[in-house]
């Protein structure tokens, strides 16, 4: 190859070629493939119809057919909209809805979605926050208007969209596409028409009941189960799956009602009703409460068995039913079915239940009272006459409250059928207690009801009316002799005195001394032993005496045995006064005193020594003469063993035992077998043969030592305690006199010594014997 040439072994040409194929290849494809404004969105890059010349037709079309066309063969769902005018698309303008590329631009790639806010701006929704979900005949409100876009369309923010898949057209506009239908598909998908929207589901919001039942008032509070529970022939399901439109139940049909069937019938025949759809007449559906908004026109309580007549008919419905009641009182409780004579259900008893018994038992008030006021009473003297108190004579002009009085205080109620049937309960007793007999209140026995001084012929017994019979010089008195009348008794109806007027007071059989002066001055009222005058006396003459004698004892308290039973009545006595009507003297007036004992006429002997009350502290008790003596004679002995320790406190044990009396009562006294002792301590009889060595302030107690009264030894000493020398072993055993030996006395004779003695050993013990006499 010349200069010029090109070699085919350059790496130039080589590099020119390649390229030159390239720039062919190139063009080639975009001859083949059209020329493209960009890259196609992600959504429709990965569908592989799309790719190529024959993508660019399937979306731009070819001939005659338009864009829209070409969308429409993939968007199906989107052309059935457009051409029904329904959902998103079709419910836009149609050329808006038409031009598919005008809201939806291609060629960007992802940089602008084709379902994004331009799209929502172009369609003239502005941002897809401020689309208004009415456009597609869903419109939000309520709970569903709180919620966004992704709680109802779950794909609505996926970029791309999922293939084969939607956005926003999967989600059905039916409840129960998000919501469990608890109806169970025995309705219609229509939810709202009973629900809404607005309110709780339960709270029905949208739902209108029937009309011939409104849900006003109390029915407006109830839940649907309340009324249509399930399972019944009223259900919810039964009710919307009937052929025909439900009836309207009557008041009847659910409630029951607590009145009598009489008054129903009566109030649903006033008002041409059936029995169970009368209630309306009384009761407001509308009133919050059944009971307390009822109101029953006075022609239909008549239907109650209780018409309303005067004064019932100013009275409220509360008045009668529900004042002073519970709020939650029963019906029965608030109309116990009063009948027009059962006042005491509405009134209280004035008169405590009376007349719950008796002859007008069961009659009412009525039988007394009039219906219209309670006062004037219509109880008229033949009805009293059924009672067993008869109005006659001065009674039938007396006013009722005269008789019929309050039992204690005004608080208590008047007395009817308690009232007292006798004269003193409503008149005082101007006789007081003066009379006998068992009708002794029955002043009819004398008395006639017209006047108080209109006796019946011969109806006074003074023998047996009164506590004194009439005999004697009794019996021919007048009456005035004992009954004095004068002011005061006139004053209180009665024409004689009384009595005690003229005397001390009323007498009995023999109680002489209420009108007589007693001249014994009551020396026989004594104890249960009291005398009347009539054991003695007569009736005719007080001088004439009567009867077994006079017994002493019995009518004095002062029986007369022994010595006693045989001196003259005026030994005791005495004369009677000179001028009077007594033999004998007063026995109180001779010794100044009432005889009762013994010392009260004699003088006492002992001196009071066996009537000392002191000696009840030893056991003794005071003693009287008759314990010892007899009436017989004084000095005659004791009527029995005398009992010394009892009667003076000095019990004889031991030697004194054994003794004589005289023995020790050796004080001699004028009048007294025996005499007084000088004590009775043991220095007193006995003379001291220790001479004073174991005396103690001057005395001298034997019983410290010597305890038997039988025999003066052996004596109770106790060496260590009662002396300063304690005995030791060494001396214990010694016997007593080896140390305690006679000792001289200064006027002479002699004694055991026992004290002072020495204590120390040298006291005793010494170089040779102890003479006799020194210590």
């Amino acid at each position: 190859m010349g200069d010029g040439a090109v070699s085919w072994r350059d790496p130039r040409l080589w590099l020119g070629l390649a390229s030159l194929v390239l720039v062919g290849a190139l063009v080639w494809r975009d001859v083949e493939r059209g020329a493209s404004p960009g890259p196609l969105s992600s959504v429709h890059a990965r569908e592989d119809q799309l790719a190529g010349a024959e993508g660019c037709d399937r979306c731009h079309g070819r001939g005659e057919a338009g864009f829209a066309d070409a969308c429409a063969s993939c968007h199906g769902d989107v052309a059935t909209d457009l051409a029904q005018r329904s959902g998103l698309h079709g419910a836009l303008d149609p050329e808006v809805g038409a031009a598919c590329g005008r809201c939806h631009l291609e060629h960007l790639g992802d940089e602008l979605p084709l379902a994004g806010r331009l799209a929502f701006e172009r369609a003239g929704f502005g941002t897809r926050a401020d689309f208004d979900h009415g456009h597609v005949e869903f419109g939000l409100s309520g709970a569903h208007d709180a919620l966004g876009c992704e709680d109802c369309h779950p794909r609505a923010g996926d970029l791309p969209a999922a293939l084969n898949g939607s956005r926003f057209g999967e989600a059905a506009q039916s409840c129960a596409s998000c919501h469990e239908d608890p109806h169970r598909g025995s309705y219609s998908d229509d939810c709202a028409r009973c629900h809404g929207q607005e309110r709780p589901f339960a709270e029905l919001g949208g739902f209108v009941h029937s009309e011939a039942l409104p849900l006003v008032g109390a029915h407006g509070e109830q839940a649907c189960d309340a009324c249509h529970a399930p399972s019944t022939p009223t259900s919810v399901v039964a009710l919307a799956s009937a052929a025909e439109p439900p009836w309207a139940r009557r008041c009847g049909d659910c409630h029951h009602s607590p009145h009598a069937e009489s008054f129903l019938a009566q109030v649903a025949a006033q008002l041409g009703e059936p029995p169970q759809g009368s209630c309306a007449a009384c009761h407001d559906p509308t009133h919050g409460d059944f009971v307390e908004g009822a109101r029953l026109e006075p022609e239909l309580h008549r239907a109650t068995g209780f018409p309303l007549e005067p004064p019932h008919d100013e009275q409220t419905c509360k008045d009668c039913h529900g004042a002073g009641l519970e709020p939650a009182a029963d019906f029965a409780t608030r109309h116990p079915g009063r009948a027009p004579g059962s006042c005491e259900l509405c009134h209280a008893d004035v008169h405590g239940g009376q007349f719950a018994s008796g002859p007008f038992e069961g009659n009412g008030c009525r039988t007394c009272h009039g219906t219209a006021a309670f006062r004037p009473h219509v109880f008229t003297a033949r009805q009293h006459a059924r009672t067993a108190f008869v109005l006659e004579g001065a009674h039938r002009e007396v006013a009722c409250e005269e008789c019929h009085r309050r039992a204690e205080s005004t608080e208590e109620p008047l007395r009817f059928a308690a009232a007292p049937e006798d004269c003193v309960a409503c008149h005082a007793d101007v006789h007081g207690d003066g009379l006998l007999g068992d009708d002794v209140q029955d002043c009819a026995s004398c008395h006639r009801p017209t006047r108080f001084d209109d006796l019946l012929a011969g109806s006074f017994d003074h023998d047996a009316r009164t506590r004194f019979a009439l005999d004697g010089v009794h019996a021919g008195l007048d009456c005035e002799a004992c009954h004095q009348p004068g002011s005061e008794q006139a004053g209180e109806g009665r024409r004689l005195g009384r009595i005690s007027a003229a005397f001390r007071e009323a007498p009995a059989p023999g109680g002489c001394v209420a009108c007589h002066e007693d001249v014994h001055r009551g020396a026989f009222e004594v104890g249960d032993s009291a005398v009347g005058c009539d054991s003695c006396h007569g009736t005719q003459s007080f001088r004439q005496l009567h009867g077994e004698g006079f017994d002493h004892g019995r009518w004095t308290g002062f029986p007369l045995g022994g010595a006693h039973d045989a001196i003259a009545c005026q030994a005791c006595h005495g004369a009677g006064p000179a001028e009077g009507t007594r033999a004998l003297g007063l026995v109180s007036e001779r010794y100044g005193r009432v005889v009762a004992a013994c010392a009260d006429c004699h003088a006492d002997p002992h001196g009071g020594r066996f009537l000392d009350t002191s000696l009840a502290g030893l056991g003794a008790e005071p003693v009287a003469c008759d314990r010892c003596h007899g009436s017989e004679a004084f000095d005659r002995g004791a009527r029995e063993v005398f009992d010394h320790r009892r009667w003076t406190g000095f019990a004889l044990d031991g030697g004194h035992g054994g003794l004589a009396c005289a023995d020790c009562h050796v004080v001699r006294r004028p009048g007294v077998s025996l005499g007084a002792v000088r004590g009775a301590r043991c220095a007193d009889c006995h003379a001291d043969p220790h001479v004073g060595q174991f005396a103690e302030r001057g005395r001298t107690d034997c019983a410290r030592c010597h305890v038997a009264t039988t025999a003066f030894r052996p004596a109770r000493f106790d060496h260590d305690t009662q002396s300063r020398f304690p005995l030791d072993e060494r001396h214990v055993d010694l016997a007593c006199g080896a140390c305690h030996r006679p000792w001289p006395l200064p006027g002479g004779g002699e004694t055991v010594r026992y004290k002072p003695l020495g204590i120390r050993c040298d006291d005793c013990h010494r170089s040779g014997p102890p003479e006799r006499g020194v210590r």
